[in-house]
């Protein structure tokens, strides 16, 4: 399929990854993906589905299930489904997951412009949170990728550093300003 390029590139984490792909994209839709996890063959058709019924729809990705590989059955995990539930959730924490999402290439633009490369653990969680303001969220209710779980994943890895809670804390405190209207420099604690 000519749409589909392979590109190799020095491993810079995560942000650089997806940005340099959001880079040559030249369609309407992206959808994320992660090496790691088994993609469903009716994730795009579920998706692209929930696109056309809902024209005004922005971002919209669907449940996971944990797999550690083989026949394994993990913990099936789904998130609020429409637009003001994922919102009322976001100050709290990533109401998608990533590797679920496909989203109109659009909403990237500036002042947007991709994924922040100050984060190494919640760069996904930090571009949803920028985009509260000026897009329509969903997720499908359904199971799209099954997410693999490993002793070598960013997640496991760093995630016991405390990386992954310091990340958050630097969203919600950003997210919490927007939401209360504190200017910088107000904070006070």
């Amino acid at each position: 399929d000519a749409r589909v390029r392979l590109v190799d590139q020095a491993n810079a984490g995560l942000a650089a990854a997806r940005n340099a792909a959001l880079a040559l994209a030249r369609g309407e839709f992206i959808a994320v993906a992660d090496a790691d996890d088994f993609q469903l063959s009716n994730r795009f058709d579920v998706l692209m589905r929930r696109f056309r019924e809902d024209q005004n729809l922005d971002v919209c990705g669907g449940g996971v299930e944990s797999w550690t590989g083989g026949n394994d059955r993990g913990n099936t995990l789904l998130m609020p489904t429409v637009d003001e539930e994922i919102r009322a959730g976001m100050p709290f924490e990533s109401m998608m997951f990533d590797p679920t999402v496909m989203f109109r290439r659009r909403i990237l633009a500036p002042p947007i412009r991709g994924y922040s490369r100050d984060f190494r653990m919640a760069v996904d969680y930090d571009i949803w949170s920028r985009l509260l303001s000026g897009v329509r969220f969903g997720n499908c209710p359904l199971v799209l990728p099954r997410y693999r779980r490993h002793n070598n994943q960013v997640t496991n890895l760093e995630g016991r550093t405390g990386r992954s809670l310091v990340e958050r804390r630097q969203i919600w405190a950003r997210l919490s300003d927007e939401l209360f209207c504190i200017r910088p420099g107000e904070r006070e604690f």
